[in-house]
């Protein structure tokens, strides 16, 4: 039977940054949580999830939305992490926050002119077919 403890353990990248969020606040915004921890998964048992793919920095963007969630942490990011978030959070399937991610993103177009055409291929490689990305 899983701990009832309710902070587990998210190592993130290839060095295995660990992060501590609540498990509560993790399940109620993401599927992908909610069923890796609450479904018999590995992770229930050992209280630790793996996001190799993911870097510190996005996956910290990520934990301070998690605990400020009426507050905004989108404006002052550069449009690289951004689409980095954008990226986690399509893939956590945290659909509440896609909206504020992308008028960040729309923000920054408008006002600096500019999108990095390096990103380009990065979307485009590690998004489905019609993501509003």
């Amino acid at each position: 039977m899983a701990n009832r403890n309710t902070s587990i353990t998210v190592l993130v990248g290839d060095d295995k940054h660990a992060f501590h969020p609540d498990e509560q606040q993790l399940c109620a915004c993401s599927p992908v949580f909610l069923s890796m921890l609450k479904s018999g998964f590995r992770e229930a048992e050992e209280r630790v999830v793996l996001l190799p793919e993911v870097d510190a920095e996005t996956f910290r963007v990520f934990e301070r939305w998690l605990s400020n969630r009426g507050e905004s942490v989108f404006e002052d990011l550069d449009v690289a992490l951004l689409c980095k978030v954008f990226l986690l959070l399509d893939y956590l399937q945290v659909s509440s926050v896609q909206q504020p991610l992308l008028r960040a993103l729309a923000y920054k177009r408008d006002n600096t002119r500019i999108v990095p055409l390096s990103l380009i291929p990065f979307i485009y490689e590690n998004t489905p077919p019609g993501s509003p990305l």
